[in-house]
């Protein structure tokens, strides 16, 4: 899901992808087909929408990486 939303980057940059698919509609339309591809889709707009929970969420990731070996 990430991959798709994200898709228009080649073609439009990066700070204009998010003009694509990163909307309220696009986002109802995706949850209306499948709930949790629209969760998916809502944490990806969120996550975009603020760097300072997405750098928490990466330091969690790597975090318990490293604290399961």
């Amino acid at each position: 899901m990430n991959a798709f939303l994200d898709s228009p980057v080649r073609d439009v940059g990066p700070k204009s992808h998010r003009r694509v698919f990163h909307d309220n509609e696009a986002i109802s339309k995706i949850t209306m087909f499948n709930a949790e591809m629209g969760m998916a889709t809502m944490l990806h707009k969120i996550l975009d929408e603020n760097k300072d929970l997405q750098n928490l969420m990466r330091m969690m990731m790597v975090s318990d990486l490293f604290g399961k070996r």
